[in-house]
Order: C-alpha cells, then structure tokens, then sequence
C-alpha cells in the first residue's frame, strides 16, 4: 500500500514537467461479483470517475483519480441473499494513445495497472429487506474494508474542438486481496464496467 501512494505521489510530481494533462468526468454502470465458493453476480450499480491523466514526449500517458463503484453480488452458503459493497478507488495506470484517423479527432487508449480501494458502505440484504452490516464483526459477515488488484481498460475518445471532447470506457477490475475475515473462506472481487465521459486538455 505504502509503494501504491509513492507511485502516486511520483505521478503528480510529473505533472510539472509533463508535455500535455487532461481531466476526465466519467459515469457508468458496473456488474461485478465474488470469486469464491457458491457466488454468483445479482445487478448492475453505478459508478463515478474522475481521472487525471499526464503524457510526455511520447503516447505513452500515467493516469490516476478517484472513483465511487458499487459492487453487488451474490453469495449462495449466506442463504442466497445479495451483498453490496460501495467503494472508493485510487487506479493508477500506464497507457497508450492511437490516433485514428487523418484529422487525429479520435483516439484509442488502453491501459492497465493497479488500484487500492477502501469499502465505506457494505451489507447483505434478506428476503423481507432488512440490512446486514458487513463492516461489523458483531453481525457474524465479516470483511475487510480494504480492497486492491488489477486493472485493465479501453477508451474511445473524440476530440470535438481543441480543449474538450467525449470518451467511452470498457474496463475490467480483479481483485487480489481476500476481502473475507473468515479464516477458511477466500473471496477476491471481480467488476466489469462501462463509462462515458467528458475530457478537458490542458
């Protein structure tokens, strides 16, 4: 964790000498589940991304923000009942930008990296709609707050006027920290998702 913020701290540093920055503002929809024992995904939740991205004397580009994305899913041995867990996440990312086209008003940018995340807002739902905390030990679903992984994700980006534009999204997350205090029990998160946006150059 101590390396992921030094990455970042490094990142902003760059800005100063960086050849280009944009800012993007993105919402979409995410579909994500548990891999582990007797789980299935149970929905769609939303999510909410502002990034910042550097470039330098090349395509190549760093880019990090903060996003809110919900995770729900289901775990069957809890008696079938969904589980939602509402993240803050930190990426951080290396990618690559193809100009498309003569005129250059369009671009493909994928790139992949890593992300923390810090779950504020988790529970399980029962048939009749009662809530389970999962944040508390007293309720008997214990998991961790803390999440990180993997990351990996395309954009399509249109440039309409210089300093401005839209971009779609398609990304992938996959956890690899085991976010169950369950001591036999081993549950990694996995998130699919969709976004579009609007990017400001700079």
């Amino acid at each position: 964790m101590k390396r992921f913020f030094l990455l970042i701290s490094i990142l902003m540093v760059s800005a100063f000498c960086a050849k280009a920055q944009q800012v993007r503002a993105e919402v979409g929809i995410s579909y994500a589940t548990i891999i582990g024992p007797q789980s299935s995904p149970s929905g769609f939740d939303p999510r909410i991304k502002v990034s910042y991205a550097v470039t330098f004397d090349s395509p190549v580009f760093l880019e990090t923000g903060i996003a809110y994305t919900g995770k729900r899913f289901t775990e069957h041995s809890s008696g079938y009942m969904p589980t939602v867990i509402n993240y803050m996440q930190i990426p951080l990312l290396v990618g690559y930008s193809f100009k498309l086209g003569e005129k250059g008003k369009f671009s493909l940018e994928p790139s992949a990296g890593a992300y923390c995340a810090y779950g504020f807002e988790g529970y399980k739902i029962n048939p009749i709609g009662n809530r389970y905390q999962l944040f508390d030990d007293i309720t008997g679903y214990k998991y961790y707050r803390f999440d990180a992984g993997l990351a990996a994700q395309v954009r399509l980006q249109y440039h309409h006027f210089i300093g401005g534009g839209f971009n779609l999204t398609l990304g992938y997350e996959r956890g690899l920290a085991n976010v169950s205090k369950t001591s036999d029990v081993k549950l990694n998160t996995s998130c699919m998702y969709m976004t579009v946006g609007y990017l400001l150059d700079f």
